[in-house]
């Protein structure tokens, strides 16, 4: 009981905190949740500040808890990052890194010390990406991949299969405009199954198909299709888990459904987070998934009938791109 209060006040303040003196249309944070049988206490914090976030976080640690997985996003302008904690022991650290080159010195770092990175959430911030990354116990081999096209992505996966690296996190971001994916392989996971785009609806169809084939839902990222409408990616690994799928709630609505959930004998494994303006609905799901455009060559494609773009690497792993016009290229 005392941990369902902590979790209630953190997330009215976070509330309070993120929206100030709320606009007539306020941004909203909505929150959706993985869920397995278990009675092992798990809980999430609400979106705070950085500070509010770590201090929060040090206090669950203090109780038996260890941050597993961290969600950022922007509400009412300001940054703020929700956590999801469950029972552990062992060290827990999370670390917020600008560039790829400097995350990947704080994984080696913290590798160091018995910890490996077990999630991360990265994000655009000015001309850079920044990397939240998560740390606990473990041993092996790890490696983050930069952000890729989702052809390119499919194929480091295959790769780092014939290396004994298996995927267990995936992170989509938007760069140029374009969707691209990172990739968190460990030489210590089970082998994972990598599955998209599909609506809710049509995830919990193919959760129930994989079920029963021995393979539970363990981690989603929503992703917003061409239609503006919810779609998800999602990792699979062999086991019993129910991989059951909440729909998103508010913040209020999140925090009494996670007390039935527990009553009847889940706990959380994943999370995500939504931020819609107040008001606002969002678009249905489509009855069908969209059928999925052939893809475009790894570092060039055609933008209409007379120009090429091309892509060349840029500072921060984030892709430039150029577009040329046909009539300049040889015949």
């Amino acid at each position: 009981m005392l941990r369902s209060v902590v979790s209630a006040l953190a997330l009215k303040a976070a509330l309070y905190a993120l929206a100030g003196a709320a606009p007539v249309m306020a941004d909203e944070l909505e929150m959706q949740s993985v869920w397995h049988e278990g009675n092992a206490t798990s809980l999430h914090t609400g979106l705070l500040g950085l500070d509010d976030f770590t201090d929060t976080a040090l206090q669950q640690i203090g109780r038996g808890l260890r941050l597993v997985d961290v969600e950022t996003a922007r509400l009412n302008g300001a940054r703020g990052y929700a956590g999801l904690f469950t029972e552990g022991t062992g060290g827990n650290r999370m670390q917020v890194v600008e560039g790829l080159s400097d995350f990947r010195d704080t994984m080696a770092t913290e590798r160091s010390g018995g910890l490996m990175l077990a999630d991360f959430e990265v994000f655009r911030q000015g001309p850079r990406l920044r990397w939240v990354g998560v740390f606990l116990p473990g041993q092996g081999r790890q490696e983050i991949v930069a952000p890729l096209s989702i052809a390119r992505f499919l194929e480091r996966k295959e790769l780092n299969r014939t290396r004994d690296l298996q995927l267990v996190d995936v992170e989509p971001v938007r760069v140029g405009g374009e969707l691209r994916f990172v990739g968190l392989y460990r030489s210590d996971a089970p082998p994972a199954v990598f599955t998209g785009f599909r609506t809710r609806p049509n995830l919990v169809d193919l959760r129930d198909r994989m079920r029963r084939d021995g393979w539970e839902l363990f981690d989603i990222e929503r992703v917003v299709n061409a239609q503006g409408r919810d779609v998800y990616v999602a990792l699979w690994r062999q086991g019993p888990g129910a991989g059951q799928v909440s729909r998103f709630r508010t913040s209020a609505e999140q925090l009494f459904f996670s007390g039935a959930q527990r009553e009847a004998g889940f706990r959380a494994i994943d999370f995500e987070l939504r931020v819609t303006e107040t008001g606002v609905e969002p678009p249905p799901d489509p009855v069908e998934d969209p059928i999925p455009l052939p893809p475009n060559p790894a570092s060039s494609g055609f933008v209409n009938e007379s120009d090429m773009r091309i892509e060349f690497q840029g500072a921060g792993d984030i892709p430039l791109f150029m577009t040329v016009p046909f009539r300049w290229l040889p015949e």
